[in-house]
Order: structure tokens, then sequence, then C-alpha cells
């Protein structure tokens, strides 16, 4: 059934429904956007003069259309009414076959796919098995060059997939390239890792050297909260208990301080109570919880998922958050975010 959007609240609920929906669209995309994980377009949308800021995937199934005529978007439901006063396309400059544009001066990467010792595919990942690194040192930092020269990047989250065999679960084999965003002068490095299979004195002595590698934020994305839909959806990463998430969580806390460590938990896979719980558990473990949509990816076992949003919960629960954060750590936390929490396409604040 669809909705009209008219008064602010509706806004945000238009919002939440284009992030998990995503849009169909006669707009051509570079496949400089489809590089990693953190694809999409950026909106601005205005409606009786309340604005709001929306990523959205392309989504051949979706009731919402984003079409451009000359040079006006508009964004419209399946009868052809406009759902809004105002659509502007907001992001980067930087077209880029290794770094993919978010905001102005933010991109991302992805280095490698995932080890898949079985090939037992994830449930929300379309990665092929891991066949090494995707690009030189080289061919990365020429391109960092280039690309810096188009548009100055001034934040980067770097990610890579799941190598679950490993002890440091990839990072030696990030940490040239992470130097290297270093040497050049990137203000905010934020890191996605797997939590490393080490003793306590082992993963502090790593992640002091991620720290010293220009490293200024990390992310132990728990992505789900139930045990066993952990293993159900994700086979590898479900196989690393919560319980070393949070132990984690707190080790890294000490040593990139108060909002520096994030996770992430998808809206959509996790229901209103698990979301609620497992948020508060990284709270309390000295993380930040990101909420983010879960938004199938074509190819992928969960390509036709379609899950049932209580989207009134979850702004309570993103409210309840960042009030928590600011009773914890004071009410300049949420400017002092990084990684996907400062780009904010995904992240439900």
């Amino acid at each position: 059934m669809l909705k009209v959007f008219i008064a602010k609240d509706d806004l945000r609920f238009l919002e939440l429904d284009l992030m998990f929906q995503g849009v169909n669209t006669n707009i051509n995309l570079d496949t400089y956007q489809r590089l990693t994980s953190c694809n999409g377009l950026f909106l601005e949308l205005e409606k009786s003069g309340n604005e709001t800021r929306v990523k959205v995937n392309v989504n051949p199934n979706s009731s919402y259309f984003l079409w451009q005529e000359n040079n006006s978007l508009f964004l419209m439901d399946e009868q052809g009414q406009e759902l809004v006063d105002e659509v502007r396309r907001k992001g980067s400059k930087i077209k880029s076959d290794i770094f993919a544009p978010q905001l102005e001066g933010i991109v991302a990467i992805g280095l490698y796919n995932c080890a898949i010792p079985d090939l037992e595919k994830c449930g929300f990942c379309a990665s092929l098995d891991y066949s090494g690194l995707k690009y030189s040192t080289d061919e990365f930092e020429a391109e960092f060059d280039r690309v810096n020269e188009v548009e100055a990047i001034k934040a980067i989250t770097v990610n890579a997939g799941s190598l679950i065999e490993r002890s440091d679960r990839g990072y030696g084999a990030m940490a040239p390239y992470v130097r290297i965003l270093r040497d050049k002068g990137v203000q905010e490095i934020n890191l996605e890792l797997m939590p490393p299979d080490m003793d306590q004195e082992n993963l502090q002595n790593l992640l002091y050297e991620i720290r010293d590698d220009g490293v200024t934020s990390i992310q132990f994305n728990l992505e789900v909260w139930d045990p066993e839909l952990r293993v159900e959806v994700m086979p590898y990463k479900g196989a690393i208990p919560t319980s070393v998430y949070l132990d984690t969580i707190t080790e890294a806390s000490e040593v990139f301080g108060p909002g520096k460590v994030s996770s992430v938990l998808m809206a959509g896979l996790n229901d209103s109570e698990s979301l609620r719980e497992g948020a508060f558990a990284v709270i309390d473990a000295g993380g930040v919880p990101s909420i983010e949509p879960f938004r199938p990816l074509k190819g992928t076992p969960m390509e036709n998922w379609s899950p049932d949003i209580n989207y009134k919960e979850v702004i309570e629960l993103t409210r309840d958050i960042v009030g928590e954060l600011q009773q914890r750590y004071g009410s300049n936390i949420m400017g002092d975010l990084e990684g996907c929490l400062k780009c904010g396409g995904c992240n439900i604040y």
C-alpha cells in the first residue's frame, strides 16, 4: 500500500523506505559507483519546507521511481505521483576503478574478496572467492594521487573480504595500503575488520600497530545479533561469537578512544528487540552501534528478501542510541564519528 508523504515525520518514513527499497531509475550509472558495498546514489529531498538526505541503491523491483528529464530529477510512485517538491543529487566528482566515491572528499575502497573455504555463500554477500589483492600498491598509490587532484580526499573507509582462516583476519595484507594513505596525509582512515583470532596481549599489540599505521577509527561489524541467525545468514562471520566481537570492541576502544570504534547491526535482518539488545551491548562494550538497512544484493541467496520493518520502532531506537551516547560522552560525540557513521549514507541516524 502506497503512503502519501507530507509532514516532517512522513518525510522521515520516506527516507527509511527509500533506504530499504531503493529506486528504479533511468539514470545511467557508471561502474565506479558499484565498486564496493558502499555503492548507491546520494539524494537530497525537500517537501513542504522540510529536508532530508538519503542514500539509495538501484533496484528494478522498487515501487519508487527516480526519473531524470533534462537536468531535473523527479521522485515518483508507481502511479507517477511526485512524492517530494525537489530532488537533488549529491555526491563526489571522483570517478575511479579503485576508490568508490561517497560524499565530497569521502571515499571507500575494497581491497580483496572473501575467502570461502568450502564455497558456502553468505546470504547477503555477492563476493567472489578470494583471489588475492585486487591491485598493487603502486597502482593504488598512482590512482590515489590522480583522484586526490580531482577532489581532496579527507576521509576513507578501508574494507575487504573476510579472511576467516587468518589470525589477523587479513590486516597484514591491508597494512601497506593503509600506510600509503597515512603518508599521503589522509586525515581520517576508517578500517573494517573481523575480530582477530589471538590472545589479549597479541590483540592489543595488533590494535596499537593498526593505530600507528594511521588508522583513526575501526569497525567490527556484528551485522546480526541472534546466534542462530548469524550462522544461517553468514556462516563464516557467524562462527565468531558475539562475545568475541564485544570483547574486541572493548579492547579497541581503549586504543582508539570514545566514538572511534563502531559496529553495524542490520535492520531488516534483526527484529526490533534484537536490534535494541545488540545496540546497547555495543554501547556497554565501549563502541558505537550503526543501525543500517539490510539491502539485498542481486545474485545472492537473499536477493528477494522483503523484510517487515517497523519504522517507528527503528526511529525510536536511533533516538535512544544518540541520547545514550551523548549522556556518556557529551553532546559533541556525534560530530566526532568516522567511517560509515561520518558518511551517514547507510546508517539510520
